[in-house]
C-alpha cells in the first residue's frame, strides 16, 4: 500500500478487521472501508485481493467498473467460485502475483534509502526463536521477524 500511494496511485483499503484502518491511513491509503460495497462509488482501475478467500475475489469482480483488473495476491482457499456474468460482460482482467519484479525491487529499495519506506520489522533474541514462531503462527507479529545468532 505505501509503495503504490509513493508512486502516485489512490489507493483504499478494505479490511473487516478495523484495527488496521489506522496504519494504512498511515500507510497512504485515503480512506478505509468494513466492507468492499463502498468502493464502486469510487470506480477503481485495479483492485488487489490480499485475503484470496475466493468469496474476496467474487466480491472484487462484482464492484469493480468495466475492464478493471483484480490482482488476486492472497492464497486463503485452494479453491473459488466465481459469478461469470459481470467477470465477462465487464471485461475483467484477473491477475495473480506471487511477488515482484527487479524493477520493483529497485523502486522498494530507493524508497527505503529516500527514507519513505521504512518496512515494519522487530527482532527477537535468538534464544526467544520459538516465541517468534508462536508470533507467527497465531497473526500476533508486526511486520517482519529477524534474529541474529550472536556467537558466545
Amino acid at each position: 500500500m505505501r509503495i503504490a500511494h509513493l508512486c502516485g496511485a489512490n489507493v483504499y483499503g478494505v479490511d473487516l478487521n478495523e484495527a488496521t484502518f489506522g496504519p494504512a491511513l498511515e500507510a497512504g491509503a485515503q480512506a478505509c472501508f468494513g466492507d468492499i460495497e463502498a468502493l464502486r462509488a469510487l470506480r477503481p482501475t485495479v483492485i488487489v485481493d490480499f485475503a484470496g478467500m475466493g468469496v474476496t475475489t467474487n466480491q472484487a469482480i462484482k464492484v469493480a467498473p468495466p475492464e478493471a483488473r483484480i490482482v488476486l495476491v492472497g492464497l486463503g482457499t485452494d479453491k473459488m467460485t466465481l459469478d461469470t456474468s459481470p467477470f465477462v460482460t465487464k471485461k475483467i482482467s484477473l491477475l495473480s502475483s506471487l511477488g515482484g519484479t527487479r524493477e520493483d525491487l529497485r523502486i522498494a529499495y530507493e524508497l527505503i534509502g529516500a527514507g519513505k519506506l521504512m518496512p515494519a520489522m522487530q527482532e527477537f533474541p535468538f534464544q526467544d526463536i520459538n516465541a517468534a514462531l508462536d508470533a507467527l503462527r497465531q497473526g500476533t507479529a508486526k511486520g517482519r521477524l529477524f534474529t541474529r545468532q550472536r556467537a558466545r
